[in-house]
């Protein structure tokens, strides 16, 4: 499993990964257990009957690690 990085909102480490039960099936999502922030995985659902959880996880921690660059400012 892929490190996590600190939360993007409040800076803890105390981040939970867990698989979560939609009307579409199972998703993967990260949350902050400090601030209350979330990410769920990106482009990953599997049927009622659950998948492979090693690839939701690592959507969501892809998502979760995910940070923007800064933009330039106008001129």
């Amino acid at each position: 499993m892929d490190e996590l990085l600190p939360c993007p909102f409040c800076g803890y480490t105390d981040i939970e990964v867990h698989i979560e039960r939609g009307p579409f099936g199972h998703h993967a999502e990260c949350a902050c257990q400090i601030c209350g922030a979330t990410v769920a995985g990106i482009g990953v659902l599997v049927p009622e009957d659950g998948g492979p959880a090693d690839e939701l996880t690592a959507s969501a921690i892809a998502a979760w690690n995910t940070r923007s660059e800064p933009k330039e400012p106008h001129q």
